[in-house]
């Protein structure tokens, strides 16, 4: 299911809060001077990061790409308390007194005109907050962070990159887990190209099989995928074991893992990029006709191509 739908209306009305928060900080420090001309510059400077920050989640969640549910929670709970400072601020300017009370009045003026609109954003916001806290399954980052530490246990060192993509790879991985090329053996003690068969290296005499680690990681995140957890925490969680799979070699399980991860997560463009990645094992391995039916979905969900679909196209038909 697209959740665009969804989103979209919730990250609107948080650009449109940005706004509103720019111009009433504005308004509040170097206009009307509420809080006095000594703090008029910082506390711009404070309303301009603030409104920056709404509007940049606002981006986020329109475009779904949310990013952590702890980040954006923060943000928009500092978007209300500053919002509450803005009405506190305006409360002068839309109280009229008449006789012997006073009432709430709406004109047109600037000031009154802010001070109405940072109330119905204050309401909407207090809403926004309620329903992203309540489906917190529309993040893409939700795992807890256990599988990180759990899989602790398979720290190595760093000694070579990929002859293709150049990305940081290390000395037992058996592929490339960004682009699914076969990789040279390296010695993790001396950085030696080893032989395909040697065991030990005959420059510095380390171990060259470190596959017990890897194994290891294999087995954690195989377990984790088991765990009831979120669909968008479960993706996560087997797409790195698709990396763990195609750094142990096995590029059929890492192709089933990233299907796994295409199925369970409901972003376009996450799921974008899963099919890019899997694509790209595909066309590494020999199996184009799949690859080019991937890559062809991708772009379908994302004509944008943000995961990169159309170059790889482009490549393999070149």
């Amino acid at each position: 299911m697209d959740r665009s739908p969804i989103l979209r209306p919730l990250g609107a009305t948080l650009l449109v809060g940005g706004i509103v928060m720019l111009l009433s900080g504005i308004w509040a420090s170097l206009i009307g001077f509420k809080l006095g001309a000594v703090l008029a510059i910082p506390s711009f400077l404070v309303f301009i990061l603030v409104a920056a920050s709404e509007m940049s989640t606002g981006k986020s969640v329109w475009m779904a790409i949310m990013g952590s549910w702890r980040g954006i929670m923060t943000t928009l709970l500092m978007v209300i308390l500053v919002r509450v400072l803005m009405i506190y601020l305006g409360w002068g300017g839309a109280i009229v007194t008449r006789g012997a009370g006073t009432e709430l009045v709406f004109s047109y003026t600037l000031e009154n005109i802010l001070f109405w609109c940072n109330v119905v954003l204050l309401a909407v916001e207090a809403v926004i907050i309620l329903v992203l806290y309540r489906r917190s399954d529309l993040f893409m980052s939700q795992d807890d962070g256990g599988a990180s530490r759990r899989t602790a246990i398979a720290g190595s060192k760093t000694v070579s990159e990929c002859p293709s993509c150049n990305e940081v790879v290390e000395s037992f991985w058996q592929s490339c887990p960004y682009c699914g090329t076969s990789l040279p053996r390296v010695c993790g003690g001396c950085g030696l190209t080893l032989d395909e068969l040697a065991t030990v290296c005959p420059q510095c005499g380390k171990d060259a099989v470190d596959s017990e680690s890897m194994e290891k990681t294999i087995a954690t995140f195989k377990a984790l995928v088991q765990e009831d957890v979120l669909p968008e925490a479960k993706a996560t969680r087997y797409a790195r074991l698709a990396e763990a799979l195609l750094k142990n070699g096995d590029t059929e399980g890492a192709v089933a893992a990233y299907q796994q991860a295409i199925r369970h997560t409901a972003f376009p463009r996450k799921r974008t990029n899963f099919m890019v990645r899997a694509a790209r094992i595909l066309k590494n391995t020999g199996n184009r006709t799949e690859a080019f039916a991937l890559l062809d979905e991708a772009m379908r969900l994302d004509p944008s191509d943000v995961a990169g679909a159309g170059p790889m196209q482009a490549e393999m038909k070149a």
